[in-house]
């Protein structure tokens, strides 16, 4: 027969599932991603979060995508990606002006539409290497801008 729980037991699990909650987001820092040289309103403007060279640039831990529409007069729009770990991180960029969800390429496979990397990592004959787009994001966060080519 199972008997019941403790009273005491209960008041005691909530308070250390509500402390391990709270002490995760303490641990949370924000990414603002500056995208620049948005030309035009067309299409959308999709952002990537990688955390390691594995998953550079194919598997994002957060990505976003925005109308292109919200860039400000200067050419730029700004992403927010909130509740990252601290670590080490790369980001990438496209404008996806046919906003087909992918960076259209031509018949050699060179792009066409606009694109970044953080750091302003060179691509050259496909995209930069981790560690040339990586940088560390601290606990209180931080803000990286790209520059799209």
């Amino acid at each position: 027969m199972a008997h019941p729980a403790p009273a005491s037991f209960l008041p005691r699990a909530f308070a250390t599932a509500l402390l391990a909650v709270a002490a995760h987001g303490a641990f949370a820092a924000d990414l603002t991603v500056a995208i620049e040289n948005i030309r035009d309103d067309s299409g959308q403007v999709r952002v990537g979060v990688f955390d390691s060279a594995a998953a550079f640039p194919k598997h994002a831990v957060q990505g976003k995508s925005v109308p292109a529409s919200e860039r400000d007069s200067s050419g730029i729009v700004r992403i927010k990606f909130a509740g990252l770990p601290a670590g080490t991180y790369a980001v990438s960029a496209i404008h996806d002006r046919d906003a087909n969800g992918k960076l259209t390429t031509n018949l050699v496979g060179m792009p066409t539409e606009p694109y970044g990397f953080s750091r302003q990592g060179r691509a050259m004959f496909g995209p930069p290497a981790f560690e040339e787009a990586a940088f560390s994001l601290p606990a209180e966060g931080a803000a990286v801008s790209i520059g799209t080519k």
